[in-house]
């Protein structure tokens, strides 16, 4: 029997039980739908935290570190080093210190950040309240963290240009000549992203005030591209090396669990559909009892019924998973929309949460149309081994 035949046999098979057939149809699209809406909120977040972590410059640069600070040191001359190395076109050296900070007679402890203002655009996490602030970065200004504010009575939020603090830097690890420096600085713009209490401070100034070495450099490569085999070089050298792109795998781990955990519950509504969609196929069957040995009596071979049945199964398995991708992905638009609409009316933007690479969506689709010829096999192959005699006597 020619295939177009038997498709017609089973569109009208399923057209004579409506009800039941889109009843089933609707319970594997709604599971598809919360699979598509579970893993592509994984994927969006993903792709956010991606985004804010990383740009063009964080993907050119690599943060290098001593593996063996009694050995090997980072000061101007192995940072001059690093920067003869032909495919570095800048180096960028960082200080961390710690510090004590007095703002209107309260004190805490800080982390100081000592760097050039340049690397203000390398150091993706870093986010300032006033951008253009950078500009006066040099000398006794400062950027201060609000957590750091928050600390010492700072109101989040508040305009603090021009506010005084006072430091106690402890400079006695990267100096030879100091050990500590205590001086009052002017904020000039407060970072907004950090949790932790940093206070950035001016490099050249911890220099000019005997920093001689250095905790880390960033080196900015030409390219991308070269990231990897400068990576080598380096490591070879001695240095400890970190890449955004070690930071981005870690995330894109994270996330792969995220996304199994939440297409987990998807899973679970996905079984319960295809135990109904079994279900009906089995009613089916036993409706048909009677059809199929009129069928095999005309001389239908038992490949055909077989194929009549796989192609129910494949008939509501593709339109359960062509509304199940609609309704996942109309779903996620309503819930951006209404976040958006919440977030919005608060004063606030909110990004796109929910992403869909295309090949997750054929996953899905090839999934569904596996797991649905698989549920149709059973009672497909019980039919098509039933008795014609035995089928002809069924009431």
């Amino acid at each position: 029997m020619k295939f177009t035949v038997i498709l017609k046999i089973a569109i009208k098979n399923l057209l004579r039980k409506k009800s039941r057939a889109v009843i089933t149809i609707f319970g594997l699209s709604i599971a598809i739908a919360l699979v598509i809406v579970f893993v592509s909120l994984g994927y969006g977040l993903q792709t956010l935290v991606i985004n804010n972590f990383t740009s063009l410059e964080a993907l050119r640069t690599i943060d290098i570190t001593p593996e063996k600070s009694e050995v090997i040191q980072l000061n101007d001359t192995t940072a001059q080093e690093i920067l003869d190395l032909e495919s570095v076109t800048e180096v960028l050296p960082i200080v961390e210190l710690g510090a004590k900070m007095t703002y209107e007679n309260s004190t805490t402890d800080v982390a100081v950040l000592g760097v050039d203002k340049e690397i203000f655009d390398k150091w993706t996490t870093i986010v300032l309240d006033t951008p253009s602030a950078v500009d006066n970065f040099s000398g006794n200004k400062i950027v201060v963290s609000n957590a750091a504010l928050a600390l010492v009575g700072g109101t989040v939020g508040q305009d603090m240009t021009g506010e005084i603090v006072q430091l106690d830097i402890s400079t006695s690890t990267y100096s030879d000549s100091t050990e500590s420096l205590v001086e009052s600085f002017d904020i000039v713009t407060v970072e907004t992203n950090s949790a932790s209490p940093i206070v950035i401070v001016p490099l050249s100034h911890l220099v000019e005030n005997g920093i001689s070495r250095y905790s880390m450099v960033k080196a900015v490569t030409a390219d991308a591209e070269e990231v990897q085999n400068t990576r080598l070089i380096l490591e070879r050298m001695g240095y400890k090396t970190h890449t955004a792109q070690d930071t981005v795998n870690q995330i894109t781990d994270i996330f792969r669990i995220i996304r199994i955990g939440l297409a987990i519950f998807g899973i679970v509504a996905g079984v319960v559909a295809t135990l109904g969609m079994f279900n009906t196929l089995t009613v089916s069957l036993l409706e048909k009892t009677r059809e199929v040995g009129i069928l095999k009596a005309l001389g239908a071979q038992s490949s055909t019924i077989l194929s009549l049945f796989l192609v129910e199964a494949g008939l509501m398995s593709i339109a359960g998973a062509i509304f199940g991708i609609v309704f996942g992905i109309g779903a996620t638009q309503i819930i951006q929309l209404v976040l958006s609409s919440l977030a919005t009316i608060q004063g606030y933007d909110i990004a796109q949460l929910f992403a869909f690479p295309i090949q997750f969506l054929a996953i899905v689709f090839g999934i569904t149309i596996i797991v649905g010829f698989l549920t149709g096999f059973y009672p497909a192959r019980k039919a098509s081994k039933i008795n014609t005699l035995d089928a002809l006597r069924y009431e």
